[in-house]
C-alpha cells in the first residue's frame, strides 16, 4: 500500500488520464471553488460566513444559524433576501472581480491541454491565466443561449478555440449567479434544459473535476444519472482529490466510483509545506503529456494529415475496409447492456486465408471510452476484444501484422445492430 507521504498516485487512472491528455481528443476540465482558494476567493463555507456578516446581526442568531445548517443554497437565499437584491448583486460583483494575478493551481491547470474549461466559479482565474499565456479563450456564459448553442455545436470539432464556460454565472453579471435556492430552482427545476445539455456533455466527453468535491447536489444527481445510463467500467471521468489518511482516501475512492462513476486520482495534503495544496500542483504538472515511445500510433504522419471527423475520428483513417490482407473485422452483439441505453459487443479480427494472424492486434475505439486504445494478443488466428459497453455507433479502427494491416468498421452500417444504436 502506498505511503501517506507520497505526493500523489501514479496508478492506472493516472496513466489513462495522462494518455487522454496527450491524445487528439483530450478531456474537458471542470474547475470548482477549491482551485481558487489560494487566489483569495472563498470556499462555499467561507462565502456563507461572509454573507451572514453582510446580512447583519439578525442573521447571526445561533438558533437561526443552526436551522440553516446543512442547506447552503437555502442559507444563501435567506442571506440574499436580508441583504437585498441590489446590494447582494454588488457584493457578488465586488467579491469575485479580478483581484490580481491568479496563483497556483490555476496557471498549471491552464497550461494543460484540456479541450475546454467548464467552471462553477464566478471568478475569472482560468480566463486570466489563459490570457497571460497569449491565448484569447472564448468566454461562454451558460445563460447566453446563442453563445452556448455555438459552443455545444462546436464541441466535437477539433478546430474550435478553447472556451471557458461559466456554468453558474460570471462576476460581471451577478444577477445570473447560481448560488441561492431560487437561482438553483430557476436553472435546474423550472426547466430541464440545463440538465439535458449538461447530461449530453457528460455522456459524450470525458471530464476531469478539479477543486470540485461533488457536494453540489445538482451536479451530484447529474453524475449519478450519467453512471446509471452508461454503466461505464472503468469510468471515463476523473476527479483530482486531496486526502489526509489512507483510510479516508479509500472511502472517497469507493464513493466516487460507486455513486458517481468517477475515477479519483489522489494527492496527499502537504500540511508541512505551508501550502496544503502544493502536491496538487505537482500532480497537475506530472500530468502534462510528453511523447511516449510505448504509446501505439495507428497512423503515419501522412495519414494524420487527412481530414478527421471530430465526432467519429477513426472513420477513414484505417483504409475504409473491414476486410483486407487476409484479415476481417466484425462485431458480435452479446447479451447484456442497459435496456436501450448500451449494447455489449465483442469486436473480432479473424484471419481469412492461410497467413497466420499472430502477435498483438490494436483496437482503436471512440475517444470517449476510458481506454480508447487496447491491445489484444491473437490466439489461433483470432483476436477478440470482449465486453465493450457502447452507448452509440462509432468506427472501430484496427492495426495488425505489425502495422501492415489496417481495417475499419463503422458500426452505424451494420444492420445486425439495433437502429436506435446505429442512429446515435
Amino acid at each position: 500500500m502506498r505511503s501517506i507521504f507520497e505526493p500523489f498516485e501514479r496508478n492506472e487512472a493516472y496513466n489513462n488520464l495522462r494518455d487522454q491528455l496527450a491524445s487528439a481528443h483530450p478531456p474537458l476540465a471542470l474547475v470548482g471553488s477549491g482551485a481558487s482558494l489560494n487566489s483569495a476567493y472563498p470556499s462555499w463555507t467561507a462565502l456563507m460566513e461572509e454573507l451572514e456578516a453582510e446580512a447583519g446581526p439578525k442573521a447571526q442568531i445561533p438558533k437561526r444559524k443552526e436551522a440553516l445548517k446543512g442547506d447552503p443554497a437555502w442559507e444563501a437565499e435567506v442571506h440574499a433576501r436580508a441583504i437585498g437584491a441590489k446590494r447582494f448583486s454588488q457584493y457578488m460583483k465586488d467579491r469575485f472581480s479580478p483581484n490580481g494575478s491568479p496563483v497556483e493551481p490555476h496557471p498549471t491547470i491552464a497550461s494543460l491541454p484540456f479541450k475546454h474549461f467548464l467552471t462553477t466559479n464566478y471568478d475569472p482565474c482560468i480566463e486570466l491565466c489563459l490570457r497571460s499565456r497569449g491565448e484569447q479563450a472564448n468566454v461562454v456564459r451558460w445563460e447566453d443561449a446563442v453563445a452556448l448553442s455555438a459552443f455545444l455545436i462546436g464541441l466535437s470539432r477539433s478546430d474550435t478555440p478553447r472556451s471557458v464556460v461559466y456554468l453558474h454565472g460570471r462576476y460581471d453579471v451577478p444577477q445570473h449567479a447560481v448560488l441561492t435556492e431560487s437561482s438553483y430552482v430557476d436553472r435546474y427545476i423550472k426547466s430541464d434544459d440545463a440538465r439535458r445539455k449538461l447530461l449530453a456533455i457528460f455522456m459524450t466527453h470525458p471530464v476531469v473535476f478539479i477543486g470540485f468535491s461533488m457536494s453540489d447536489p445538482d451536479f451530484a444527481n447529474l453524475m449519478r444519472e450519467v453512471t446509471a445510463r452508461l454503466k461505464t467500467t472503468p469510468p471515463c471521468h476523473y476527479a483530482i482529490l486531496g486526502y489526509g489518511s489512507e483510510e479516508e482516501r479509500e472511502v472517497y475512492r469507493e464513493r466516487m466510483r460507486g455513486k458517481f462513476g468517477i475515477e479519483p486520482i489522489f494527492y496527499s495534503y502537504a500540511r508541512d509545506e505551508g501550502d496544503p495544496y502544493a502536491h496538487l500542483v505537482h500532480l497537475l504538472q506530472a500530468l502534462s503529456p510528453m511523447p511516449s515511445k510505448s504509446t501505439p500510433s495507428p497512423m503515419s504522419a501522412a495519414e494524420r494529415s487527412r481530414d478527421i471527423d471530430p465526432g467519429d475520428p477513426n472513420k477513414g483513417q484505417f483504409g475504409g475496409k473491414a476486410e483486407a490482407n487476409g484479415r476481417r473485422l466484425r462485431v458480435v452483439r452479446r447479451p447484456g447492456g442497459i435496456n436501450r441505453q448500451t449494447l455489449m459487443l465483442d469486436l473480432i479480427v479473424d484471419q481469412t486465408d492461410a497467413k497466420a494472424l499472430e502477435g498483438d492486434v490494436t483496437f482503436y475505439l471512440h475517444p470517449t471510452f476510458a481506454e480508447p486504445v487496447q491491445l489484444v494478443r491473437a490466439n489461433n488466428g483470432r483476436a477478440t476484444l470482449k465486453d465493450c459497453h457502447a452507448y452509440g455507433a462509432f468506427t472501430v479502427g484496427i492495426s495488425a501484422d505489425r502495422g501492415k494491416t489496417k481495417l475499419e468498421l463503422d458500426l452505424a452500417t451494420d444492420e445486425k445492430l439495433p437502429e436506435w444504436f446505429r442512429r446515435r
